[in-house]
């Protein structure tokens, strides 16, 4: 067989082979050899991808049994610069001048990356303090940073083919938004990232072997298989148990309660899957016991004690959640949220015929119905149906009407990979409240259970708001609520509001009806906060003065309680402009932003023209920033729109990833002449895709609510495989361009700057949802990519493709 010479492990037609002879790293293969070695590297690529995207899912898991909602998105974001300073470390090392040892080297960077998620699992698992965010991250950078080198080296050294290794790598990506899933719910979070370690070791021996090292490629191989059998075969050893009773936390009720030694607590039962981890825990002894669901280490609900004795009826009706019960129609009930069931126990005690209960929560759902000898088989009754799936997303699906809507405490705050996905958090908006109000009989009622003052408030001013949009006035609006407490408040004592309830219904409270509601209240036991034209404990009254009183009241409060939207869906986020901790990551962020842009526009372009050096590096600076402030906001709508939050997740994101590797392959059909057009076309085309999603698709998937999970999800699939498919194409094409110009020592630092940029992007979509909403934040997103358009242009027009050495690293 006549041998080839193979640059970058593809075969070159003849016309092209000048390009690459002089200083270009190669080594002879046959070509049926050149073809098993690019199958070889592309697997390895989509292992070690599919390693990436999976792990920092399963973090979301791990960190969110420990550490506050807000600071699992933190240390994500934090382990995520590993991959940006990856491409930093490579740019540094030494290059081999041999293709074997390259592959020998991605080899040892996926050993690394492997033995580095061994040891974060273990640190994860036995590190006994739950507030401390920093070595949480620090633990969690490794298997960043060695899959970072491994990305960024296979795209430098390859960069001829850079269209096919980025589509290894979005497909890649792709499929470990589904892999994830399916481990986490199968093996639970610590056995998940001990089978990426046993996949990404498997990946190792793919390249050692094709390096040449067949022996050090068989125990690879023979280790990878071991670790993937011993985490599949047993899942819940004791050494792969992440014990809560011997961490130290305040941030979360759970593990707070562990460690108080004068409260009995004995943990029942725990499930770990995709969507959080539920324990369902004994609190206290004898008579005062109570049986608690913990989702996360927090959003504790109560399952009712329940065997139709004197003793039991007595603690449910003490409850404030049995006011609502004893005025007007309850026939028909939806409970949003019902944990641990008290709500629905409430309900049939009530004498409702037709109980509708949506869990987002299924381990909640399955918790209540295993131990049914317990609650008296709450879910079992025949006028019981028992939904799992997001609230508000079924009563947008739902044409029911009911006589009371109940949301009681709803506030799991299940940290998503995206960040401040918190799905419960778009049953509080004012478009939530609408679509309660539509489904409601005559006379019906939506009754929110509160924690304090800041939530009671926000959901009364939504109320108010609602209404004013209706063509109510405050003082007409402010005479259809009531709120009422199971304690007596002090005066002028607002932090004496502990779990307020309100009562908003379409038609206002007559004097008379006003005054039947106090008198019921205060027979039950219960202390009214506010009833219009008889009672206000709370100064709400302050509220119906004018017309613009309702923005004066939000100006003055001392948080932001103005009422959250669809587009800004953070009910529970208070702090004015944006909470500390967001503060300091954007601030790190942009700083170690502008630290890597600044050393990789003078390391990389020594010998170029300050336009060229600079352009290029803002071109992919760019690319980075934009394809996260549109993918985080296209995330937060599509999941909002298809429901079942972490299988609908997986769905959109699998859909854009892939959709960015078939741009990314298609890309590879442009030949060498006409890439500068085809940079300054995809970036326009990203953009003008991406103000088209922000234009039309929301709507679109509304359309779609009606329809079935999968009907739901290939619509979802089918506007996004276009949008990602575009987002796709820039980046690769700018590795030809700068391969074609003899800049593939600039590879290493290009990747960087479009991780750390993609990084910055996810914490300042965040901040711009949080002040402005995420339609700005996709906005944004379009404009950079038309701004890379103009950066291709100033980046990389007039370089000719280079017939000498390429420019050292």
């Amino acid at each position: 067989m006549t041998p080839v010479e193979v640059p970058d492990l593809q075969v070159q037609p003849p016309a092209m082979a000048a390009a690459f002879r002089p200083g270009i790293l190669r080594f002879r293969l046959s070509a049926p050899e050149a073809g098993r070695e690019r199958r070889a590297l592309l697997g390895a690529v989509f292992g070690v991808s599919l390693s990436v995207l999976a792990f920092e899912i399963a973090l979301t898991r791990l960190f969110a049994a420990v550490l506050a909602y807000h600071f699992v998105f933190a240390a994500v974001s934090m382990g995520l610069l590993g991959l940006g300073v990856g491409g930093i470390l490579l740019a540094w090392l030494p290059r081999q001048a041999d293709g074997r040892a390259v592959l020998r080297q991605l080899g040892m960077f996926a050993l690394g990356e492997a033995g580095s998620l061994v040891l974060a699992l273990a640190f994860f698992l036995r590190y006994p303090e739950g507030d401390r965010l920093l070595p949480f991250a620090l633990a969690a950078l490794p298997p960043f940073l060695f899959a970072g080198l491994f990305l960024s080296l296979a795209l430098r050294r390859y960069a001829a083919m850079g269209s096919r290794v980025y589509f290894a790598d979005m497909t890649g990506a792709a499929a470990g938004t589904l892999v994830a899933v399916l481990l986490l719910q199968a093996f639970g979070p610590p056995a998940t990232v001990l089978l990426l370690a046993g996949v990404v070791t498997l990946a190792a021996a793919i390249c050692l072997r094709s390096a040449g090292s067949r022996q050090t490629a068989a125990l690879a191989a023979a280790l990878g298989l071991l670790v993937v059998g011993v985490a599949a075969g047993k899942p819940q050893a004791p050494w792969l148990t992440m014990e809560l009773a011997g961490k130290r936390s305040t941030s979360k009720h759970l593990l707070s309660l562990l460690a108080e030694a004068d409260i009995r607590v004995r943990l029942v039962a725990t499930t770990w899957d995709a969507y959080a981890r539920t324990d369902v825990v004994d609190l206290g002894e004898g008579d005062d016991a109570k049986r608690v669901i913990f989702t996360d280490g927090g959003a504790a609900a109560v399952m009712p004690r329940f065997r139709q004795t004197g003793a039991d009826l007595e603690g449910v009706i003490a409850d404030i959640g049995v006011l609502p019960f004893l005025q007007g129609s309850k026939d028909r009930v939806l409970v949003i949220g019902p944990g641990g069931g008290q709500d629905v126990l409430l309900a049939l005690l009530a004498g409702a015929r037709e109980i509708t209960a949506v869990e987002v929560n299924p381990a909640a759902v399955r918790a209540v119905d295993r131990f049914a000898d317990y609650n008296g088989g709450l879910y079992r009754y025949r006028n019981v149906k028992v939904v799992v799936g997001e609230g508000r997303n079924y009563v947008r699906r739902s044409h029911e009407r009911y006589d009371l809507i109940y949301l009681p405490l709803v506030m799991t705050k299940a940290a998503e990979a995206v960040g401040y996905s918190l799905v419960e958090n778009y049953v509080f908006t004012l478009e939530a409240f609408r679509d309660y109000l539509a489904h409601l009989l005559p006379g019906g009622r939506l009754v929110i259970k509160a924690h304090d003052t800041m939530d009671l408030t926000r959901a009364f001013l939504t109320a108010l708001a609602v209404q004013q949009r209706q063509g109510q006035s405050p003082k007409e609006a402010v005479r259809r609520l009531l709120v009422f407490q199971e304690n007596p408040l002090l005066p002028g004592d607002p932090g004496g509001v502990m779990y307020p309830l309100l009562i908003f219904r379409e038609a206002p409270y007559s004097p008379r009806e006003a005054e039947e509601a106090f008198t019921q209240a205060v027979a039950a036991g219960m202390f009214p906060l506010f009833v219009p034209g008889v009672h206000d404990a709370l100064g709400f009254g302050a509220l119906v003065q004018d017309e613009q009183s309702l923005q004066a009241f939000t100006a003055a409060f001392p948080a932001r309680i103005t009422p959250t939207t669809d587009d800004s869906p953070f009910f529970y986020e208070f702090s004015r402009p944006l909470p500390s901790l967001l503060r300091w990551l954007l601030a790190g962020v942009v700083a170690l932003l502008l630290l890597v842009t600044g050393v990789a526009g003078k390391v990389e372009g020594r010998r170029l023209r300050a336009r060229t050096r600079w352009g290029s590096v803002a071109y992919f600076g760019a690319l980075g920033g934009a394809f996260m402030l549109v993918e985080i906001p296209v995330l937060q709508r599509s999941i909002f729109a298809l429901g079942f939050p972490t299988l609908a997740f997986s769905v959109v994101l699998f859909a854009l990833l892939l959709g960015a590797g078939i741009g990314s392959y298609l890309s590879a059909w442009v030949d060498d002449a006409g890439l500068e057009r085809a940079v300054t076309r995809a970036s326009l085309l990203a953009g003008l895709l991406a103000a088209t999603w922000l234009a039309i698709g929301p709507g679109l998937l509304e359309q779609w609510a009606g329809g079935g999970l999968l009907s739901r999800s290939l619509v979802a699939m089918g506007l996004l495989l276009p949008l990602g498919a575009a987002m796709g194409a820039p980046f690769p094409l700018g590795i030809r361009l700068l391969r074609r110009a003899g800049r593939t020592a600039a590879v290493p630092w290009m990747w960087a700057v479009n991780g750390v940029v993609s990084v910055a992007a996810s914490v300042g979509a965040v901040a711009v949802a949080i002040v402005a909403g995420f339609s700005w934040a996709m906005a944004l997103g379009a404009i950079l990519y038309a701004a890379a358009a103009g950066l291709a242009r100033l980046g990389f027009w007039g370089l000719v493709p280079s017939t000498g050495p390429e420019m050292p690293a």
